[in-house]
């Protein structure tokens, strides 16, 4: 059998520094977790509930050649020792944010994590700023839905306030999917009256990143 990754997993992959030592926080069905142990990583799977827990150890068992540690722990509560990478991919960012800032003590060896939050990216971004670590890499991505892509390292800057909103290196880099994402989020909100203020503010971020002549 195959490890196959969807186009939004590749992108994660490649932005991880390998190898490492890697906790991949909701693994979900591991497929993930295999792909960084076929590149040579050292890698944990986590997962918090028993079904998908389960579900994970028998994917796991398909690929004897990719050894993965399954963990049935919430979070960063069994965080083991040796980790210095962290992923957490396609969770909320309110739910990637309470699990960074649990227990911060816990992050003392980590020194690259890598989020994809599927709402609420700007808790995500604050949450790993107030914790030390700086954007360094990543971009958005489109599957069903947009999500940012962005790989955190140690260090510290003061963000603005659209950096806080969508991530410092998507920005610098004007990211071409995350005007795609504005303005599809433009085009939906402005037909509805009650959405005025919020289609305004998106138009205004719209124009600070990319230019009125891009609008």
């Amino acid at each position: 059998m195959k490890i196959v990754l969807s186009p939004r997993l590749e992108e994660a992959l490649r932005l991880l520094p390998h190898p490492s030592v890697v906790y991949d926080v909701g693994a979900d069905h591991g497929f993930f977790s295999l792909a960084c142990s076929s590149l040579g990583d050292k890698v944990y799977a986590g997962e918090n509930k028993k079904g998908p827990y389960q579900s994970l150890c028998k994917n796991l068992k398909e690929f004897p050649q990719y050894p993965v540690t399954p963990l049935f722990a919430d979070g960063l509560d069994a965080l083991p020792e040796d980790v210095h990478v962290i992923c957490l991919l396609g969770m909320g960012g309110k739910t990637i944010a309470e699990i960074l800032l649990k227990d911060p003590k816990k992050l003392r060896n980590v020194d690259t994590i890598l989020v994809e939050p599927q709402s609420q990216a700007s808790l995500t971004i604050s949450a790993l700023e107030e914790l030390g670590y700086r954007n360094d890499e990543g971009k958005y991505v489109f599957e069903k839905r947009y999500y940012p892509l962005l790989r955190f390292r140690k260090g510290t800057k003061q963000l603005s306030q659209l950096e806080r909103k969508y991530g410092e290196v998507p920005l610098k880099r004007k990211d071409p999917l995350l005007k795609e994402y504005l303005k599809r989020q433009l085009s939906y909100l402005l037909p509805f009256p009650e959405e005025k203020e919020k289609a305004k503010s998106i138009e205004e971020d719209l124009i600070a990143i990319y230019g009125e002549e891009e609008i």
